[in-house]
């Protein structure tokens, strides 16, 4: 019975000089900067689980604040956006690969509607990327097209080299991430495309 009046009295007392309180935790936090940090990393190393429940639900009804704050945050970090989207692409290629081939339609859609819809956009960074336009128009342009098999159904021309042509089918070609203009992955795609002569 003495510990339920006790806990009574210090909530009351609380209630009356929560003002105060604040003020004073405020003031110490202020003039104890580390120990404060301090104090708060071990409190939610501890309490971890609270913490992500508490975050997880606050997210879910501030949903317009948590978007508005991530648009302002990645528009002023886009060389931390960038390098993020690359690791975790390359930890993930596989979901990557899927996707993409899943929502192959979405994503043209979407590619040409952004088109249209920022037209101005796109011609003036195609007049301030010149070099990057004309790489893009020429990758295809400098290579040959001389098929070393004939073509069947459902297969992809897989260029071995810069001349060079073989028809594989299309899942096999997706398969391995390649670039014969780069030289990436070359190695490992002839291989396989060597299977089909």
């Amino acid at each position: 019975m003495e510990d339920k009046h006790r806990k009574e009295y210090f909530k009351d007392y609380y209630l009356k000089h929560r003002e105060e309180k604040l003020i004073y935790c405020k003031r110490w936090k202020k003039e104890h900067r580390e120990r404060a940090r301090e104090n708060n990393k071990n409190w939610k190393q501890k309490n971890s689980e609270k913490v992500r429940e508490y975050n997880k639900n606050w997210q879910k009804e501030h949903l317009e604040k948590v978007r508005e704050y991530s648009r302002n945050w990645r528009q002023k970090n886009p060389e931390k956006v960038q390098e993020y989207n690359k690791k975790w692409q390359q930890e993930n290629k596989e979901h990557c690969r899927q996707w993409r081939q899943e929502n192959k339609e979405h994503r043209n859609e979407y590619c040409r509607q952004w088109q249209q819809e920022n037209k101005e956009y796109y011609r003036q960074w195609r007049k301030e990327h010149p070099d990057r336009v004309r790489e893009q128009k020429n990758k295809r342009r400098q290579l040959d097209f001389i098929p070393l098999n004939k073509p069947f159904n459902g297969a992809d021309a897989h260029h071995i080299d810069e001349k060079y042509v073989i028809y594989m089918p299309r899942e096999v070609h997706r398969s391995i991430y390649h670039s014969v203009t780069k030289n990436i992955n070359m190695d490992e795609i002839n291989a396989v495309a060597f299977n089909y002569l």
